[in-house]
């Protein structure tokens, strides 16, 4: 598995400088100001400040006199209208995160897809309990078992600084953020790894020099949702419907590649059966 940058900073500890705000630049006539870390062989930008209201940003190739060669998970998840990072060719695959250019809607896509945008609080838990193999298993957990997960989830957040009443999607996004304070195991930190590098990119373009190590992994994380014909994120009876109702409006320009939900090369009306039958079978 490629190497997360929250395990490079560990061993590369000797050799890191602590983090410093520097560079103002310009994106969207704002002033920005990027925050890094140094790391041998330049910086690696940490987060972004004063850029709230950005939909465009812009990573420089140097800030001061160090190359900019990495990017951290989550530096850009704050800035909530984000649609653009333009990425420089000094980005280096081992220095980009698995999530470094995600932003909140890729986040909340994601989120909803896996549990749905109805979700409810023990939905959440089954979904935490699944993803950790909690106490070694990925079902049938006893209440009490539950319980636990969801009281060390309340105690994770609190220690993330997650305000009373926050929803699961804003939740998740605040506890993302600040990993570093929640205290968790060696263990959970793995898992977490493995879920993040399957988190695709959605609703941000990365445009960066063909070739470069930030364009590749651009490509290779800007997969679609097979099933989601409307292209809102999720996978839903809404998709069924976008289907169906183009299909008998004979508007099949309108249906993107992943509306191949059985994925025979065609886009048709079994496809939205088969996807009807699926979603049914899900509820049951």
């Amino acid at each position: 598995m490629k190497k997360t940058l929250s395990k490079f900073f560990a061993t590369a500890a000797a050799v890191s400088m602590l983090a410093s705000v520097a560079t103002v630049v310009n994106a969207d006539e704002a002033t920005v100001e990027f925050t890094t870390k140094a790391v041998e062989g330049g910086v690696v930008v940490t987060g972004v400040t004063g850029a709230d209201d950005a939909t465009e940003i812009t990573i420089p190739e140097k800030i001061g006199e160090a190359d900019v060669i990495g990017v951290a998970d989550y530096s850009f998840v704050g800035i909530e209208n984000l649609a653009v990072i333009n990425a420089p060719a000094s980005l280096k695959k081992d220095f980009i995160g698995n999530v470094a250019f995600m932003t909140n809607r890729s986040i909340k896509c994601f989120i909803n897809s896996e549990i749905g945008k109805d979700a409810t609080e023990d939905d959440v838990v089954l979904y935490i309990a699944t993803k950790l193999s909690y106490n070694g298993k990925t079902t049938d957990w006893t209440a009490d078992e539950l319980k636990e997960v969801k009281d060390k989830v309340q105690a994770k957040a609190t220690l993330a600084g997650v305000p009373d009443g926050t929803s699961y999607e804003d939740a998740a996004i605040i506890m993302l953020q600040n990993k570093d304070k929640m205290q968790l195991s060696a263990d959970t930190t793995d898992k977490l790894v493995v879920v993040e590098a399957t988190v695709p990119y959605r609703d941000v373009k990365v445009n960066a020099p063909e070739g470069s190590d930030a364009a590749t992994i651009w490509k290779e994380k800007t997969v679609t949702l097979t099933g989601d014909a409307n292209a809102d994120g999720t996978v839903n009876v809404r998709d069924c419907a976008f289907i169906a109702s183009a299909l008998a409006k004979k508007q099949n320009d309108k249906l993107p590649a992943q509306s191949d939900y059985n994925e025979d090369g065609k886009i048709n009306v079994r496809d939205a059966a088969a996807l009807a039958h699926d979603l049914a079978s899900k509820k049951n």
